[in-house]
Order: structure tokens, then C-alpha cells, then sequence
């Protein structure tokens, strides 16, 4: 990094001659070509690669040059690279189907980092999300790198993207930024092995610093004030309470790879360590990869003092001064300030001391924060050195005047500190707020989502910086740090600092989202902050009951209630003059005369107190009021078009903003930050608002409400188990925080939704104006379409329902090719419907319960209008697994562990209680049995098929009667995956457009393009997929396909004296199962057949039963079983195919690792009824969200039989 000192003057001169001096036409030197300058041009140097000193070359670079050339020369001189510096922590929110933008606060650390690199001459690249190029740090990139979807695990948290990214760039460095992988050693590594600078400390103190267990003995070592706590990592939550009494309450839980507040809970007895432990270590898990956990002693009510410091690889050191970090809500920091109001000379010296020799004796070599509490009597502690830049470390650069980002990159690349400990100086004071896209009246801050429908910073308050990554039009999700802005004013001491943060405060506009500026603007005023006497629980003391808004003074309220009536009038007046739109309220010849109202203002702790108001001798410019006879002056401009209003009120100077203002009376403005809602109503509509009822409120007492928008990660109370108040129900996570939502009231809970369900706002978008239409009309065969959906059964139309519930576009055209033979011998129409949560995979848990959701909701998923829906029938029937060995029956055991910890509602049966329970089996071979007992059942797959196809049908998708005789496709190796050969890279394929043979209609075989293929062809997906091109040939890729069908039966037979209404749908560790079927002593049975039972000759299309099957296979298990059965009669019997995947028996969900734009789900063993529903939803994820957010399915993915990792098979 080519850092500006005076030996460097005569360089830079020749860089501004060449571009001020040269002709009207410039050479770019990445593509050669002639560019006229313009404002976009940059000037770049090149960065040193060897020895101390940089080696300059030059370029004029127009910011909008595509090309991908290497080398290039401007005049005499060669560049021999692109100049180099990559930010692999900036991202860019993504919301689905919006076009907006979002901000996140790496992106402020992109523009800020950049910036300093924009001075020094230094190229930038950032990486980027999906089809989101308009974020303000991708604009102020000079190249910019799409590196995955908006999901942090698939983009910023990927070390291969961005590794591919600084290849693809020839970025010689890069700049982690502030969060994701900034303190990831394993980051760093790679880097260096890359041969690119990581812009930050060595890997090794990454590591020991990172890890916080170890920290604290290297802190010992170092000699550094230690607080007492527990030596290693604590592993669950019993052990947690063990180590707290030992300790002493209270306690902190904190993650071992922490930072930001995340994982980390106090606790004060018992109870508190239980719940915060596993919170936080599901915390920990989600947000950093390690759920290591430590417990230390917590130092009640201590300040939060932080010590900047910078080492260089030559072993020297220096500490910039401390940072004020007290005020904190949730451990996050809030306002930060530096110096502190608390620390002396004699104590900041001691502390410096300490921090650094900590990063010596850990061999620290870039900037770095040592973070410290410190009691009432002046004692610190260590807390934890985070190895990064800090979020607030302009308040450091702005009392040292030293730029932070500079030194990092000179220390990077081997430079030596250019100033010593006593050039470090404390310049005037310095305040930091961290403006949240929050509301600050829930908890002190819940986020908030939405659009910034009018953005504007207050940069003309003196000594102010505003460090953001958004602008008007950008959107708040929650998908990152609710962040929006850091806000930091500098003054000569701490008075004036204070006091230009209120007046930016105020002038700060942010419409669209709700903002936390009320909570900052009244603790610049409060006078135990102004004092200094501050902690970090100084929220919760100031605002005991939580922060509820600003106290007006008396004169405060007549003022509102002056400049509202005063804008009212302006208001009307511009109507009736310009736009001809204002009602009577006023004739014209009294406009500049005088007007009476009443105006209600709103107070936080009383009533709305209503005033008097006469509006006298308004102008543009002025306004006279008379509110409860007190005359107020206004002076100013009122104009609407202006957010901001800078007026005197009796000579006195007020800043409001105007929210809102109708010809209604309702005048909204803000003042100190927090919003006023006034209505100026004249007389006699003022006495009618006296006699109108008050809105009856919302009854939500029953109801548990999540106060922000987010993933459902846990759901702990079950279906009608009774809760008592302030139990936890569930755990939501947002903007990478876990919060516990807690019953207000006791009761029972009566229904949910979806198990780790994303909240889906796409349902039910206005009322469905489509007629309902016949299933089978036969569609003309299509050109092109969105998606091509291959088999239309119970699989392939769950897929186009998520698909098309997903996205309500007409223009995303939907077809499901579907075949009547196949459809008429497949499980969807044949199979029993059978509903259990009993396997030893947790992901096919998972999906049954969703399944069980789904049916018990089955009228607000599939109604149509008014129409009812046809009967799905769903019948509770718990399903007994039997186990007649001791293997079976251990195996039993774990598996019923697995299945209760997903949720489902299992438990093991001794032989003694099945003899008890069930009187009428015979279980002297039985060791054990799992029963379910909840959620289990049968139901009408064709009834549900039905309901989904004409569901299906008036959102517009097009279901045509086909078959499917080959593909299409393109060569493509431009995105294969990095595991395959690169000899086989050239393989890698895209399907084009799959070709179909019309059953019902003359119509020639014909091509159909499309963009994704779906194949959920059930028991002929393989045959599907061979016409494909799936391991069929050498010049292709040979990959395996297993999917065959095989065929199955179920038998009905009559048994006069069998089992009662009482039976459990009955498992034999053979495969045989039987359940009773509705009333008149009629059973239901069939096999599940192992692998060897299979014939790869038979007729897939013979549907005849052999009924010596049920004799030689079936029926002797069920005698030995049922004694009762021994006198049966088979009164029906008919076949279906299933479709078995005979590498592992497990399902293949999800795309294939070759064919980019191809999705499969098939392979389902028999069990697609019950797993369909998810598995679809799962496919619509993947495609659309680019993950799975319902259930992970990765492990169903083909590519697993590549890897030769085979799943755990089901009993």
C-alpha cells in the first residue's frame, strides 16, 4: 500500500502530471482502448511486492471499463496488474422479489476503508450478492464480484467464493472488514497461501486471541488484570451450573469465538444458566461456527473501557488512547465516546501498558482493541482482544487525527509504525452513536424492516461524519446487523461534542423504517450522561420501565401546538391557492386574516391535553399563534418540500421535522427525535371528536406475538401442552440474534405453523379471481415456459404449488408434464396414506411432522374461495415398530432419542407394557417396541393430489398430458464444480429444453425450453433421467442413477375376531405392516421388500397381483404376530410402483452437482405421501432463496453416492 510521505512527493507530482497535462483522450490500460476523461476517472499506484518501499506505476482507469485485461501501459509506463484490494466483509442485503437495496455494516466499512484507498491511490473491489449491483459500496467500487446469494453461510461466510473472487480480480490483498470473516484464522491462512496480504494481524494471533479460553491464560502470562472465572471451555448446561456455583452468581456466559454481544448471556441463579447456556451456545453455533462456551465471574454495573492498539512486524507497539463503550443494550454497544469521561492519566497510562504487552507477547502485527471493565473504585479487568477493526474506530481517528485503515494496510505489507507513543495525541472529543433500523420503546431496540423512503445525514453540523452504506430507496431486512449509520461528532471538549450530536440528531432524516435517534437524542440531554457517570447499566437505570419517549415542558407543548397549527393553515392556504383542492374551512378573503382551532397534543404520561390556537398575519416567511393566549412569533421558512425545519420561535431557535400533514387535521411532526401526532380541528369538529367511541384494541393477550420479523429456530411447547406464563414457547432468530418469546398468560397452546418455518408473506396476496377449472383439460403444448415440472403426482404438483405460491407472476410460466399411465400405477394413487415420524434419518422426522402440519391446515393451504375442499380425511393411528432382538432393540432406543429431540412425540414399549397395551399381539420373540403418539395417521393421497392440482390450477400452472422422450442441451464449463477433474470439466452440461409426445392430441413430438427442470417422475425418475444423459455413455458423465421401480402390494382381508378400533398401524421388524381400515373388521397389509426382492425384468406396466406373495410372505408373519389372523379372508389385493433408490434407500432431493438448471426429487422408497409436501417446499428454496430454510435437505443431494457417503438407512 503506497502510503503519502514526503519521500514520496516527487512520485505523486509525476501521477498528477500525467493527468492533468495529458491530451483530451486517455489510454485504459485494462482494455487499450480511448476514453475521454470525465469525473470517473482514477488515478491508481501500484502496491510494493518486494522489499519496503513501493515500486510506482500509474494508470487512468475509467470506473465503467469492462475489460478483463491483465496488463496494459499508459504512455511509457507498464502496470503489471490490476492494483489490488478486495473487501471480503462488505454485503449487500437481499430480499426476495425486490428490487430494492439494503444496508449492513460492513458496507460502511467497505466505504470508509475505501475511501482511504480512493487517497492512496489503490484499486477497490468488493463482492457482491445476486443480482444486487446498485448497493451505495458496490457504486463506489471499482470492480465488484458476485459471490452467492444474500444468506451469509452461502456468500460472505464462503472462504472459496472469496478466494475465487481475489484470484478472478488479481487482487493482491484483501480487507476482511468488521464482522464475518474477519477473525477467522483458517481465512487468513488461505490468504497467505494464496500469496495475497490479508490486511489484519498474523493467523497464529487470530487464533490465540479469537478463542477466548485461551486468551485469558495468555492474558495471565502478559500479566494483565484477569477476572475470575472458570479455566476451559464448559460443555453443557449442567456443567455450566456446577461452574456458576463455584464461581459465585452472577455469571457470564459468553461464546469462546464471540464478539458483538452474540452468544452471551448473564445469569443470576440457576434457571438463567440453564436457558442462557443453551441459547447462547445455539447462538454461538449459527453465528461463528463454534459453539465453545466459557462462564466467568460478572462484575456487576463496571464501565466498558476499550484500549485501541497498533503493533508492526518489527516488535513495536503503541496504544491510541481508550474508548467510553458503556452504553450498551443486549451487550451491544450504543453510543461509544474517546477519551473517557472516567479513565485519568496515571490509569490510561497503566491500561496502554497492559493492552500492549498483551499484543507483543502474542505477536500482534496490525491495529487491534483490547477490551477491559472497570469498576466504581477505578480496577480493571481483561475482558477479550478483538482482533479486527473496530465499528466506532473513527472516534480513535478523530482525537489522534491518525487514519486507522492507512496504518493497517502500511503494517500489512511490512511497513515499520511511523510515529512513536508520545506523537499519540487526545485532540478534542469525540461521540460515536450507532444508528439501528430499530425501535427503541421494545427492549431498547427490536429491528425493524422496510424502506428508506426518504434518507438524509446532517452533514452541516460542524465536525460531523457520517459513516453509512445506504441512501434513499434502500431496504432493511433480516437478513444482517439492523445498522444503519454511524454517526460521530467531534468538538474541542466533551460539552461541544454533546452538543453537536443533539443538533445532528435532529436534523438526521429517516422515514421508512423505525430508527432508535428518539432513545440517542434524549441521552445527549440527559443529565446523568452529560455528567459522565455512566455504566453499562445505564439504560436500565435511566429507564427503569424502558424508554418511553420524551417529557415535554409545558412551554415545549404550546410550541408544538403553535408551529402545528401554524403549518396547518400554510397548509390549507397552498391548497386553495394552487391546487384548488382545499375544503371551506376558511374563505379566501380571510386566508390573511385570523383562524380558531383546537389542537390536541400528545403526552407520554397523561392525557392528550387540548389548547386554544388563532392563527394570525401568516406569510411564507412568518406566522403569528396564539395558543391558550400566549402570543408565539414563528419565524422561517415552512417549506413542505424541506423534512427539516429550522424556525424561532420567540426568537428562539427549534428544529422540527414534518412527517406528515393532510387536510384532515392530522399534523405529524418530530421533535428531540420522537414523533407528535397533533389534530388542528376547528371548533365544532373538536366538539364532535368528544362524543366519538375510542378504537376498540386488538384482544392479543392469547396470542404469542413475535415483536420483529424472523426464523422460527425452536418450537418448545407442543400442541395442546399446557403453558404457564412467562414460559418460553419458542426461539426466534433476526439480524443474527436469538430472542426467547415467552407466553404472556397461561393457557394451552392450540395450533402452529410450519417447524422452522421462514414467516411466509407471499400467502394469500388478495383474493383469488382465477375460475376454478377442470383438472384434465388438455393444454396446447407450449413453446417455452419458467420451469418444466416432469411428473404430475403428488411430488411434482407439491413442487409447482410452493413454486407458484412463492411467486404470484404471471409472466413465470409453470407446466407439469405428466404422464395418465404412469400417474394410474404410481404410490401417489395407490399407496396406503400413511402418516409416522418413526426413522432413524432426523431429516425424514422433520418432513413428517411438517406433512402432519400441513394436513391438520389443509383448508387454509388449499381452499379455493368459497368451495370446499374435498375430504383429505386425515385418521390418527399411532404406529408401533416392533423389535425382536437385542440389536433391533437398542437400535429402537437411539432412535427414538433422535426422533425426540427433532420433535416427534415417541416412546419405547417394554415387552411387558405391549402386553399390557396391546393384549392381542404375540410378542414372546419381542424384546421391545417404539410407539408413536402424536401426529401419526392415515389419510386420502388422492383427495389431497386433487386439492393440490386444482389448487394448482388457478394460480395458473398447466398441466399437460404427455410423455417425455429425451432433452436438450448445452456444453458448459464455466461453472463446474471445483471437486470435479478437470478433464471432466468440459462435461459439465445445462439442459436446454426436454422433448414431449402429446397422449390426448395429433400434436408431433415437440421441443419445450425452459430455464429449470424439475424431475419428480416418481418410479420412472430414472428412466427420466437417462434420457437426460445420466450415466449413460463414456463421453458423458457417468453418473449413477439408481431410482428403479419396484412394485409393491396391499392386500384387504376380513378377520372376524382381529384387533379392535384400538390397533396401531403395526411395523414387524420383517417389513410386513398391517393396520385395521375403517369399521367392519377390514385390515390393510403389504411389505416393505429389502433390495434383493426387486426383478429388474418385470413389466412396468403389469399391474396384476401374484397373491402366493401374501401367502409365502405375509400372511405367516401376521399369524405369529396377531393369532387372531390365523382365520382370515383376502377379500381385495392391487399393485403399485415405488420408486427405490437402491444405493442407500433414502430419497434424492435438491440439485444435481453437474447439471446446473436440473433439480430432482424421486427415490422416495414408497414414502413420497408423506414427505412430498416438504421435499417440494425444500426444491422451491433452493431455487428460489438459494438455501433450504424449512428443512436442510443437503444431505439427500446425488452428489453424496459421488462422494461415496451413504445415508443412515431406516429400520
Amino acid at each position: 500500500m503506497v502510503i503519502l510521505q514526503s519521500t514520496f512527493i516527487s512520485a505523486l507530482h509525476v501521477l498528477l502530471f500525467l493527468a492533468t497535462n495529458s491530451s483530451s483522450v486517455q489510454q485504459c490500460y485494462r482494455c487499450s482502448e480511448a476514453h475521454r476523461p470525465k469525473s470517473d476517472f482514477a488515478l491508481f499506484l501500484s502496491l510494493p511486492t518486494d522489499g519496503m518501499e513501493p515500486q510506482f506505476s500509474c494508470a487512468i482507469l475509467p470506473v465503467d471499463c469492462q475489460s478483463s485485461a491483465r496488463s496494459c501501459t499508459f504512455g511509457k509506463v507498464q502496470l503489471d496488474k490490476r492494483i489490488p484490494i478486495i473487501f471480503s466483509g462488505c454485503a449487500n442485503q437481499d430480499v426476495q422479489n425486490n428490487s430494492g437495496t439494503s444496508c449492513h455494516k460492513e458496507q460502511h466499512q467497505f466505504l470508509d476503508s475505501g475511501r482511504t484507498l480512493r487517497t492512496n491511490y489503490c484499486l477497490c473491489s468488493t463482492p457482491m450478492c445476486n443480482g444486487r449491483a446498485f448497493q451505495l459500496h458496490v457504486q463506489m467500487a471499482d470492480e465488484a464480484v458476485c459471490i452467492g446469494p444474500a444468506p451469509t453461510r452461502d456468500s460472505y461466510l464462503r472462504m472459496d467464493k472469496i478466494l475465487e473472487a481475489v484470484k478472478s480480480t488479481g487482487a493482491q490483498a484483501v480487507h476482511p472488514g468488521y464482522g464475518f470473516l474477519s477473525e477467522n484464522t483458517e481465512f487468513a491462512r488461505l490468504l497467505t497461501e494464496a500469496g495475497a496480504v490479508f490486511i489484519g494481524p498474523n493467523s497464529k494471533a487470530i487464533l490465540a486471541m479469537g478463542d477466548k479460553i485461551q486468551s485469558k491464560r495468555i492474558a495471565t502470562e502478559a500479566k494483565v488484570n484477569m477476572i475470575p472465572g472458570y479455566d476451559g471451555e464448559v460443555k453443557d448446561a449442567e456443567e455450566c451450573v456446577r461452574v456458576a456455583n463455584d464461581i459465585g452468581y452472577p455469571v457470564m456466559m459468553k461464546a469462546s469465538a464471540g464478539g458483538g454481544g452474540k452468544g452471551l448471556r448473564i445469569a443470576w441463579n440457576d434457571k438463567e444458566a440453564r436457558e442462557g447456556f443453551r441459547l447462547s451456545k445455539q447462538e454461538a453455533a449459527s453465528s461463528f461456527g463454534d459453539d465453545r462456551m466459557l462462564v466467568e465471574k460478572y462484575i456487576d454495573n463496571p464501565r466498558h473501557i476499550e484500549m485501541q492498539v497498533f503493533c508492526d512486524k518489527h516488535g513495536n507497539a503503541v496504544w491510541l488512547n481508550e474508548r467510553e463503550c458503556s452504553i450498551q443494550r443486549r451487550n451491544q454497544k450504543v453510543i461509544e465516546e474517546a477519551p473517557s469521561p472516567f479513565v485519568t492519566p496515571e490509569m490510561r497510562e497503566k491500561m496502554g501498558q497492559q493492552a500492549c504487552s498483551l499484543a507483543l507477547n502474542v505477536g500482534y502485527d496490525s491495529a487491534g482493541t483490547v477490551e477491559f471493565l472497570v469498576d466504581s473504585k477505578r480496577n480493571f479487568y481483561f475482558l477479550e482482544m478483538n482482533t479486527r477493526l473496530q465499528v466506532e474506530h473513527p472516534i480513535t481517528e478523530a482525537i489522534t487525527g491518525v487514519d486507522l485503515v492507512q496504518q493497517m494496510i502500511r503494517i500489512a505489507y511490512g511497513h515499520k509504525l511511523n510515529f512513536k507513543q508520545r506523537d499519540v495525541p487526545i485532540r478534542g472529543w469525540a461521540i460515536e452513536c450507532r444508528v439501528y433500523a430499530e425501535d427503541p420503546y421494545k427492549s431498547f431496540g427490536l429491528p425493524s424492516v422496510g424502506r428508506l423512503s426518504r434518507y438524509s445525514e446532517p452533514l452541516r453540523i460542524p465536525g460531523s461524519r457520517c459513516d453509512s452504506g445506504i441512501y434513499e430507496g434502500s431496504e432493511i431486512s433480516i437478513y444482517y446487523d439492523p445498522l444503519i449509520c454511524k454517526l460521530v461528532t467531534h468538538g474541542k471538549d466533551r460539552e461541544q461534542a454533546m452538543n453537536r450530536m443533539r443538533d445532528a440528531l435532529d436534523e438526521y432524516v429517516i422515514r421508512g423504517v423505525t430508527n432508535n435517534i428518539p432513545l440517542l437524542r434524549d441521552i445527549m440531554t440527559e443529565e446523568r450522561y452529560r455528567s459522565g457517570n455512566i455504566t453499562t447499566k445505564y439504560l436500565f437505570e435511566t429507564y427503569p420501565e424502558g424508554f418511553r419517549g420524551i417529557r415535554l415542558s409545558n412551554s415545549e407543548t404550546l410550541c408544538l401546538a403553535a408551529v402545528a397549527s401554524a403549518l396547518f393553515c400554510h397548509h390549507y392556504m397552498r391548497a386553495i391557492r394552487f391546487l384548488n383542492t382545499g375544503r371551506e374551512l376558511f374563505s379566501r378573503s380571510d386566508v390573511q386574516g385570523s383562524q380558531r382551532f383546537a389542537v390536541d397534543v400528545p403526552h407520554i404520561d397523561k392525557p392528550v391535553s387540548s389548547h386554544l390556537s388563532e392563527v394570525k398575519h401568516m406569510s411564507w416567511e412568518s406566522c403569528e399563534v396564539i395558543i391558550d393566549g400566549t402570543e408565539y412569533n414563528i419565524e422561517g421558512s415552512l417549506n413542505f418540500s424541506k423534512a427539516v425545519l429550522n424556525l424561532k420561535v420567540n426568537g428562539e431557535p427549534f428544529i422540527f421535522q414534518i412527517k406528515s400533514c393532510n387536510t384532515s387535521g392530522k399534523v405529524t411532526l418530530l421533535y428531540k427525535g420522537c414523533p407528535y401526532e397533533l389534530k388542528v380541528l376547528n371548533a365544532k369538529a373538536h366538539n364532535y371528536m368528544k362524543h366519538m367511541p375510542e378504537p376498540r384494541q386488538m384482544d392479543t393477550s392469547r396470542v404469542v406475538l413475535a415483536p420483529m420479523p424472523g426464523m422460527i429456530k425452536s418450537v418448545n411447547v407442543e400442541v395442546g401442552q399446557k403453558v404457564t406464563e412467562g414460559q418460553e414457547t419458542c426461539v426466534i432468530e433476526a439480524m443474527k440474534m436469538q430472542n426467547s418469546l415467552l407466553a404472556p398468560k397461561s393457557g394451552t397452546r392450540t395450533r402452529r405453523r410450519f417447524i422452522r418455518a421462514k414467516y411466509d408473506y407471499y400467502k394469500r396476496i388478495g383474493k383469488m379471481t382465477v375460475p376454478v377449472q377442470k383438472v384434465y383439460d388438455i393444454e396446447l403444448i407450449p413453446v417455452e415456459c419458467s420451469v418444466a415440472i416432469i411428473g404430475g403426482g403428488l411430488a411434482g404438483s407439491a413442487c409447482a404449488y410452493w413454486i407458484k405460491q412463492r411467486i404470484r407472476d404471471d409472466d413465470m410460466k409453470l407446466i407439469v408434464i405428466e404422464s395418465d399411465s404412469q400417474l394410474a400405477n404410481s404410490t401417489t394413487l395407490l399407496a396406503p396414506g400413511g402418516l409416522w415420524q418413526q426413522f432413524s434419518v432426523p431429516e425424514k422426522v422433520q418432513m413428517s411432522l411438517f406433512t402432519a402440519e400441513f394436513l391438520r391446515n389443509a383448508d387454509e393451504h388449499l381452499k379455493i374461495l368459497d368451495n370446499d375442499l374435498p375430504p383429505i380425511k386425515f385418521t390418527p393411528m399411532n404406529a408401533l415398530f416392533l423389535a425382536s432382538n437385542e440389536e433391533a432393540a437398542a437400535k429402537l432406543s437411539e432412535e427414538c432419542k433422535s426422533q425426540t429431540e427433532q420433535g416427534a412425540k415417541v416412546s419405547m414399549l417394554s415387552k411387558e407394557q405391549l402386553k399390557s397395551r396391546f393384549p392381542f399381539l404375540n410378542v414372546d420373540d419381542v424384546i421391545a417396541g417404539r410407539l408413536g403418539c402424536e401426529n401419526e395417521g392415515v389419510f386420502d393421497n388422492w383427495q389431497l393430489l386433487s386439492a393440490i392440482r386444482e389448487k394448482n390450477v388457478t394460480l395458473g400452472v398447466h398441466y399437460i398430458k404427455a410423455k417425455v422422450t429425451g432433452f436438450e442441451w448445452d456444453w458448459s464449463s464455466e461453472s463446474a464444480p471445483t471437486f470435479l477433474p478437470p478433464e471432466q470439466q468440459w462435461r459439465y452440461k445445462r439442459l436446454r429444453r426436454v422433448v414431449v409426445e402429446p397422449q390426448y392430441t395429433d400434436v408431433a413430438p415437440r421441443p419445450i425450453y425452459a430455464t429449470i427442470f424439475i424431475n419428480c417422475a416418481g418410479a420412472w425418475s430414472g428412466e427420466v433421467a437417462e434420457m437426460a444423459g445420466f450415466g449413460v455413455g463414456p463421453e458423458q458423465l457417468s453418473v449413477p442413477f439408481p431410482i428403479v421401480p419396484r412394485k409393491r402390494y396391499a392386500f384387504i382381508f376380513h378377520c372376524p375376531d382381529g384387533p379392535s378400533l384400538d390397533m396401531p398401524y403395526l411395523f414387524d421388524s420383517s417389513g410386513v405392516w398391517c393396520r385395521r381400515e375403517g369399521l367392519g373388521n377390514l385390515y390393510m397389509c403389504g411389505k416393505n421388500p429389502s433390495k434383493d426382492d426387486g426383478d429388474d425384468s418385470v413389466d412396468h406396466s403389469n399391474l396384476d397381483v401374484d397373491y402366493s406373495f401374501f401367502d409365502t410372505h405375509i400372511w405367516p408373519v401376521l399369524a405369529k404376530r396377531v393369532p387372531a389372523f390365523e382365520k382370515l379372508k383376502v377379500k381385495n389385493a392391487w399393485a403399485y410402483y415405488a420408486d427405490v433408490n437402491e444405493y442407500d434407500g433414502n430419497a434424492i432431493i435438491g440439485p444435481h452437482p453437474f447439471y446446473q438448471n436440473y433439480f430432482h426429487m424421486s427415490g422416495f422408497n414408497g414414502l413420497s405421501l408423506q414427505h412430498a409436501l416438504p421435499a417440494a417446499r425444500g426444491i422451491m428454496e433452493k431455487i428460489l432463496d438459494g438455501a433450504y430454510v424449512s428443512i436442510d435437505l443437503r444431505d439427500f443431494h446425488l452428489d453424496r453416492m459421488l462422494r461415496g457417503k451413504r445415508m443412515i438407512c431406516d429400520s
